[in-house]
């Protein structure tokens, strides 16, 4: 069955909420994990209402949903999905209202919009609505998310007015736990919940009669299996959801060779994977005496059926045969349709007269890219490039009966504009530029802050393998070293400087893994840290392994009358000192929890009758340095 189209007065309805949100302006006041529940009574869903807009580069509202859009949500939170990660470019499960300028807004958008009478101006006034999904491109929503994200948005606007008079209102009572809102015959209660960790767990399913025939085949070799994404986006119908297919791959692994590819819509890739086995062992002829692989996914997909079978099965970090031919044929890919569009006429003549050049610029690509790249991808899936006997054939290739098709009725700078509809891509990436000093400063003597330094570098440091996420944000001089940017992050997390430490991040130069260590004081964050490059991972405490996240966020142009550095934003109090990492921290919460545990007073006492996980207050914070000096007198008065 088809999902329902929204109605007139269901769209009508999103817009006006949409309007009133945006009138509101709530990111002013709240930041993108400052989030709570809004519980679906016809679904028994909870959706994650996340506000967007405090950095003030992008402005809306997604609503995360269920246990698997949360773990999405944390994900971002924990710089988990990064723009340089195909496979997780598209890993939201949310409904997301933002507001965009009027070159976003598409035709099916517009066609609504003139039937209710509604036009916007300016930029960011447009309301744009979209359905995010796993392997998906975001897309239009249908009558039943309509609904939801209505409600949503009410509720967002309800709880923001709340929120901006009393932030504490988001505090959990106890650990773990998120506010939802709830509705029953008194009207709207607030609930506190722990959220739910049960996902769905896909469980592969083959026919007896076809089991039957496997028990019979003799046991031999060892073979791989693995899924890639393929990183363009396609359609069966270009009135459907476009999506990025699953290429399922069987490889010999002792002879080197692939056995079976086939591709999947993400939806159905759990079945056509169980029919991808039976087919790969029928082919072969035997079963193996163990199957590498190294997804859960597949190890759950594959678990029962393995079993019945008596296939091993094991997980490794590497799949050595699946990798190079992957990788082969993706270069094959990308290179033949290059060396095919030169021997076509049309496209030589379009880049002698710069007709190319000038589609390009448009956002456009010619028909004949899209053509030559598709053709060389089945022709890679369909011939010898993985050198085996076992050629999948056409039908075993196609997704369904309808056959793939690029996104022909957008250009490639709609498909850019529609993936900027998440939280982690804003559009508008002005405000940042490179610094470049090249001065070396191991202590910052001379420093003079009324002229030595015109750039500040806003950063977000975040606790990982914590749950909700412990994060600061801070701001700091462009001509900081690492070993000031080091106490700068003891200082705003909380800790006490009691053990070794260093930075890990990309050289500029060469794109190298670089740990900096006992060089730190030499080292100018701005000849590192850039917009391009701007992730780098701190580790203190070698024996608790606290491993933080430090994410340039800004790089701003410095304001005479605020001192710097600064911390402006944060959530959670930071874990004791020799806790015993995240591990034992987590451990200490359920004691802290739970009154009644017989370790409970000990670890009270230990901690302090005070310590409140959930409390940060960053105007506490005082900048020291290694020697106890103030940071902010040293920048002021140095000579």
């Amino acid at each position: 069955m088809k999902d329902k189209s929204p109605s007139i007065q269901e769209w009508e309805d999103l817009y006006s909420v949409a309007v009133e949100f945006k009138k509101l302006k709530p990111w002013e006041w709240m930041w993108d994990d400052d989030i709570f529940g809004v519980l679906n009574s016809e679904t028994e869903e909870i959706g994650y209402c996340c506000v967007m807009g405090g950095a003030g580069e992008f402005f809306g509202m997604s609503l995360y949903l269920g246990s698997e859009g949360l773990e999405g949500y944390f994900k971002i939170q924990f710089g988990e999905i990064t723009s340089g990660d195909l496979e997780s470019l598209y890993a939201q499960k949310c409904l997301m209202a933002s507001f965009e300028d009027r070159d976003t807004v598409e035709d099916e958008d517009y066609q609504i919009l003139r039937k209710l009478g509604l036009r916007f101006r300016g930029e960011n006034s447009w309301p744009l609505f979209r359905s995010y999904l796993p392997n998906y491109m975001p897309w239009f929503l249908n009558s039943e998310e309509v609904k939801f994200l209505t409600l949503a948005l009410e509720q967002t606007i309800h709880v923001s007015k709340r929120f901006q008079k009393n932030p504490d209102i988001l505090r959990p009572p106890m650990i773990n736990q998120i506010m939802v809102r709830v509705r029953d015959d008194q009207g709207w209660q607030d609930e506190w919940r722990e959220p739910s960790e049960e996902n769905e767990v896909m469980v592969g399913f083959v026919e007896e009669d076809a089991l039957d025939e496997m028990f019979n085949l003799a046991h031999q070799g060892v073979w791989e299996v693995d899924y890639s994404i393929f990183p363009e986006p396609v359609q069966d119908d270009p009135r459907e959801r476009p999506y990025f297919p699953y290429i399922i791959t069987w490889a010999d692994h002792e002879h080197g060779m692939v056995m079976n590819t086939t591709l999947a819509e993400p939806s159905q890739w759990g079945s056509i994977f169980s029919e991808s086995l039976k087919e790969v062992m029928k082919s072969k002829g035997s079963l193996p005496q163990e199957i590498l692989l190294r997804r859960n996914e597949i190890y759950n997909l594959m678990e029962g059926i393995a079993s019945s079978l008596k296939i091993e099965l094991t997980i490794v970090a590497d799949l050595d045969i699946i990798d190079d031919a992957m990788e082969y044929m993706m270069d094959l890919v990308m290179n033949e349709p290059a060396m095919k569009m030169m021997e076509d006429e049309t496209f030589r003549a379009m880049i002698e007269d710069g007709t190319l050049e000038e589609t390009l610029e448009k956002g456009e690509i010619p028909d004949i890219m899209k053509n030559k790249l598709m053709e060389a991808l089945m022709g890679q899936l369909e011939d010898s490039v993985f050198s085996s006997s076992d050629t999948p054939s056409e039908e075993g290739l196609s997704l369904g009966d309808v056959p793939i098709i690029f996104m022909n009725d957008k250009t490639s700078k709609e498909k850019k504009d529609q993936s900027m509809q998440t939280t982690l891509f804003p559009k508008d990436d002005s405000y940042g530029f490179n610094g470049n000093f090249t001065g070396k400063n191991k202590k910052l003597k001379g420093v003079n802050s009324e002229t030595d330094y015109e750039q500040v570098y806003q950063f977000r440091i975040t606790l990982k393998d914590i749950r909700p996420p412990i994060w600061r944000r801070i701001q700091v001089p462009g001509t900081f070293s690492f070993g000031d940017l080091h106490m700068a992050i003891q200082n705003a997390m909380g800790w006490e400087n009691y053990h070794l430490h260093g930075f890990i991040m990309n050289d500029p130069a060469f794109g190298e893994r670089i740990t900096i260590e006992d060089n730190e004081g030499e080292e100018i964050i701005s000849e590192w840290f850039n917009m391009e490059n701007c992730v780098a991972n701190y580790t203190y405490d070698y024996g608790d392994s606290w491993e933080h996240r430090v994410k340039l966020e800004k790089i701003l142009k410095r304001e005479k009358d605020i001192e710097y550095p600064r911390c402006i934003k944060g959530k959670r109090a930071c874990p004791p000192e020799d806790c015993g990492g995240a591990w034992g921290y987590d451990e200490i919460l359920k004691i802290l929890k739970n009154p009644d545990h017989e370790e409970y007073e000990e670890t009270l006492e230990w901690v302090g009758e005070d310590f409140n996980p959930e409390h940060f207050d960053p105007g506490v914070v005082v900048f020291m340095d290694s020697e106890g000096d103030n940071l902010i007198d040293r920048l002021e008065f140095s000579e």
